[in-house]
């Protein structure tokens, strides 16, 4: 399996868990010292990270991830993709980048930031 494949399997596994409200697997996937700011500018480690994402997967949020864009270096990779997030608020959009490190010979995640993007404009 190439480096690309293994972060991507990872990145599957990883929604599949928030989907499922599953933390066990979010804190597998996660390094100790992950950190994450929302798209509303908070910041947030991984235990106040998985609190958050596995809260919103039980009050009905779904996430349809979008194509990604990979990008593997010297025993970093970042990762960038939309995702679609629907949820009882209604549908937006989000831009994600996560930042992977090869740590015992496993990618895990060491850091995520998303931004809202914001609806078209109508003409």
């Amino acid at each position: 399996m190439t480096d690309e494949e293994a972060i991507l399997k990872t990145e599957s596994a990883g929604y599949a868990a928030i989907q499922a409200a599953d933390a066990d697997l979010l804190r597998q996937i996660l390094a100790r010292d992950f950190v994450a700011t929302t798209s509303e500018g908070a910041t947030l480690h991984r235990d106040e990270w998985i609190a958050a994402v596995t809260a919103a997967a039980r009050h009905g949020i779904s996430l349809r991830p979008h194509t990604p864009v990979v990008t593997v270096g010297e025993g970093r990779a970042i990762v960038h993709r939309d995702v679609s997030v629907e949820s009882p608020l209604g549908l937006r959009r989000i831009s994600y980048v996560t930042v992977y490190e090869l740590r015992d010979g496993q990618w895990t995640i060491v850091l995520n930031s998303s931004r809202a993007i914001p609806p078209p404009i109508a003409e």
